[in-house]
């Protein structure tokens, strides 16, 4: 299921850094982090917010050094494509 995640995460994330408009922005983000089943959603989202305020600060220095938002995009997931790499 992790391997699911991070593929759809990469193909989303993918996809929106060649949105051509907000709007399609907006649901390619919102789709790609909605794998998470009902049972475990309290657990992921108490994760996800304890990991929110490092990810936002690390997330603000890489915007501060990559300026385009296609290219800040596409580098903000490469983490994803490397674990999927690194999967096998």
């Amino acid at each position: 299921m992790i391997l699911v995640s991070f593929l759809s995460t990469a193909v989303f994330a993918t996809v929106s850094a060649f949105s051509v408009s907000y709007t399609m922005f907006a649901v390619t983000r919102a789709l790609s982090i909605e794998w998470t089943d009902i049972q475990h959603r309290t657990f992921t989202g108490t994760i996800i917010s304890m990991a929110w305020s490092v990810g936002s600060m690390l997330l603000a220095l890489l915007a501060y050094l990559i300026r385009d938002w296609r290219h800040l995009t596409l580098a903000a997931t490469s983490p994803c494509l490397v674990a999927i790499i690194s999967w096998w």
